[in-house]
């Protein structure tokens, strides 16, 4: 019967693993904290990209970051370590300032006194819910 208790806890430790609740949550697998930054883009007549941080992610723990289901293709992941070095990046280019920030449009972050950074796409067509784990060498497949 012990041996069952075991199973069962490993059993349902894998099944959080697996299936993302609605929203977005980003990981931290590593041993130093980070900030996170997101990018979407808002359906909708006239996509509006938007971009939205910082989150603090403390290390082996998670933030939810969106909590609504997901409704987007993609979305856009920025993660830093708190020396203000990139540890998830991409192509994708979103504006961010280094304060708490929501930002609205893409184009002309110099103009707009902001910075312009890239941010690596994590695929969520289709899914209501993700879960991006990062570790020490970036975003875990």
């Amino acid at each position: 019967l012990a041996g069952n208790t075991v199973l069962f806890r490993i059993l349902e430790t894998q099944a959080r693993v697996k299936v993302a609740p609605a929203g977005y949550t980003v990981c931290n697998e590593t041993g130093e904290s980070m900030l996170v930054a997101l990018g979407q883009t808002e359906p909708g007549a006239k996509s509006i990209s938007v971009s939205r941080g910082w989150w603090t992610v403390e290390p082996a723990s998670c933030a939810k970051a969106v909590t609504t289901p997901l409704k987007a293709d993609a979305v856009y992941l920025l993660a830093q370590r708190k020396n203000g070095s990139t540890l998830v990046g991409g192509t994708e280019k979103f504006c961010v300032t280094s304060v708490a920030f929501e930002i609205r449009g893409n184009q002309d972050c110099a103009g707009r006194a902001l910075t312009e950074a890239g941010f690596a796409a994590t695929p969520t067509k289709g899914l209501s819910g993700y879960i991006a784990r990062i570790g020490p060498a970036g975003l875990k497949p």
